[in-house]
């Protein structure tokens, strides 16, 4: 079984190779070492390896997969992770699709100061989806 710090190593070396840091970008065995630290409870790692499920970059694309990953990464902390999961539930991909869920979602990320969900946020404040039509928001959102 790892320990804490070999899954922290697993982690930062999926990460160098998503970034190609020294080396060729490698999506699969970031996946693989992303897997072998979220197995161990790495919270970061899970994250990421429920973005590639999503995403279908260096494993097939799963939702299935994607959504179980990152509610364990939520479940651990991880917060940006809460992204994800807004991503699964505004598109219904792995759940039923579910605008009032996906912005509970983004809002948590974006309380955390995750750009990108403070973008969507502000998306479906002006668009009224999910949440209550608010342009001050929307643009609080987008400042």
């Amino acid at each position: 079984m790892a320990t804490e710090d070999q899954a922290e190593a697993l982690f930062k070396r999926g990460i160098q190779l998503i970034n190609g840091d020294d080396m060729r970008q490698n999506f699969a065995e970031a996946a693989k070492c992303f897997r072998l630290a979220a197995d161990h409870g790495s919270a970061e790692a899970q994250g990421c390896l429920g973005m590639l499920y999503m995403n279908g970059t260096g494993v097939k694309q799963d939702y299935t997969n994607a959504l179980k990953w990152l509610r364990l990464a939520v479940e651990g902390g991880n917060h940006a992770a809460y992204h994800g999961l807004g991503n699964l539930y505004l598109e219904g991909h792995g759940v039923r699709k579910d605008e009032t869920e996906a912005a509970r979602c983004y809002r948590i990320a974006a309380d955390c100061g995750f750009d990108e969900s403070q973008l969507y946020l502000g998306i479906l404040c002006a668009e009224g989806k999910g949440v209550p039509k608010d342009p001050v928001q929307a643009f609080m959102w987008f400042s």
